[in-house]
């Protein structure tokens, strides 16, 4: 399985082209961690460009005609970063553009990294603090900022799998798999934290206890990452590090290890996402209220994957199961098609769902029931990729906009997902 706006653009490009590296194709973070908190004092757009876009290579003009969108990060309701992807010869580049209108238009595009397009993509997402400092990542980690001007690598121990910004607090959850950092139950789960736009890391004060996911040397297992959320962050002290499911040997469903902390990482308590099914990753999501809702996906097949919804009205110590028609005969659950994605909380009872090979999903009851949002956004035979509020009301798809269409459109809504209109996002 193949999943997401890079997949998207290999398709586009050719089967040679810009390929990325699997295990991180997919390995989707929360809606919320992506992004800056609203409340965050952003600062101007074009000011947080101006130096960056002055001292970083620009794109070549095919460089930015080609260039399509992978990945959005919103510092409020119009200003954000963009992470493009584009060909020009042999070569794939990673563009970045900022944004002030909500993603119509990405300006001061500049050249984040490049590779030859046979080899992986270094980069898949892009995360904001708010202050003038963009990151690009995974695998990999690049860096810019207002004041030091171009993007620069940021060499980490491990695999680069979230990056979420509250403030000037930016963490980071990193994968290790290398030698002595494999344990029995695969990749250490290793998180650090920033409060300087990157120029130094520190692990926070005590490590999530025993928090590891499956993988080898060579990085996370690409199934148990397809659609994974690692790192949800619900305030600037609490947040939340989950690790792919578990496969038991006793025939019961699969559970996935979940670690909180009220205190940025002072201490943490254990506790488990019960999936109900025999499943290989989870998407994770807050509502404003602080409910969590997740959901679990079974092994996929040709666009088709089971689903199961679990929610909890207690920070994860327990949940409430909802399995839809999974063991029916003759049913057809809109939540098995297409892979698993993004999940985003708006209410304690309304939540999106993204995924390759679907359009964008939505339960208002809690996730009891999915039904596909009319009309569709985004494409079943391409998908959706990204799914990020900024508040309750305002929030971005990102997904494929038609079965014919190459292209990578965004999707806005101003009034809590009731409606969605079409934007082409166009980068200068």
């Amino acid at each position: 399985m193949i999943g997401g706006p890079l997949a998207a653009l290999l398709l586009a490009f050719g089967t040679a082209a810009c390929a990325v590296q699997p295990a991180l194709l997919t390995s989707a973070v929360s809606a919320t961690t992506s992004a800056v908190s609203p409340s965050t004092s952003a600062v101007s757009s074009s000011t947080a460009s101006a130096s960056r876009s002055a001292s970083s290579p620009a794109p070549t003009s095919a460089a930015l005609r080609g260039a399509r969108l992978t990945s959005v990060a919103l510092a409020s309701s119009r200003r954000g970063e963009g992470l493009f992807v584009t060909q020009v010869g042999a070569r794939c580049e990673a563009l970045s553009g900022v944004t002030a209108d909500g993603g119509a238009r990405f300006r001061s595009a500049s050249v984040i990294t490049s590779w030859n397009c046979n080899g992986s993509a270094p980069v898949s997402w892009i995360a904001a603090d708010g202050a003038g400092h963009a990151f690009a990542y995974g695998p990999s980690l690049f860096i810019a900022s207002s004041a030091t001007g171009p993007w620069r690598k940021s060499p980490q121990d491990g695999t680069v799998l979230s990056v979420s910004a509250v403030g000037r607090s930016v963490w980071m959850l990193l994968a290790r798999c290398r030698g002595a950092a494999m344990t029995p139950r695969g990749c250490v789960l290793h998180l650090v934290e920033s409060v300087n736009g990157g120029r130094s890391w520190r692990a926070v004060q005590s490590e999530p206890p025993g928090a590891a996911t499956p993988g080898s040397a060579s990085g996370p297992a690409y199934e148990p990452a397809a659609g994974q959320t690692w790192l949800l962050r619900v305030g600037a002290s609490a947040a939340y590090v989950l690790a792919s499911p578990a496969v038991n040997n006793r025939g019961k469903p699969d559970s996935a290890s979940l670690w909180y902390t009220a205190n940025a990482g002072a201490s943490w308590s254990k506790r488990r996402v019960s999936c109900g099914i025999d499943a290989l990753s989870v998407s994770l999501a807050s509502s404003p209220g602080g409910e969590l809702i997740g959901v679990c996906a079974f092994q996929p097949t040709a666009g088709y994957q089971p689903k199961t919804t679990v929610i909890s009205s207690n920070g994860g110590r327990t949940w409430t199961l909802h399995k839809g028609c999974l063991l029916s005969s003759g049913c057809r659950d809109p939540l098995y098609d297409g892979y698993l994605g993004q999940v985003a909380a708006v209410s304690n009872r309304t939540a999106f769902l993204v995924g390759d090979r679907s359009s964008l999903l939505v339960t208002t009851d809690g996730g009891r029931r999915w039904h596909a949002v009319q009309p569709l956004v985004g494409d079943t035979s391409g998908g959706t990729y990204q799914v990020t509020f900024v508040s309750p009301s305002v929030g971005l798809v990102l997904g494929q906009g038609g079965a014919t269409s190459e292209n990578v459109d965004l999707f806005r809504t101003s009034n809590g997902g009731q409606t969605w209109s079409k934007i082409v996002p166009r980068l200068s």
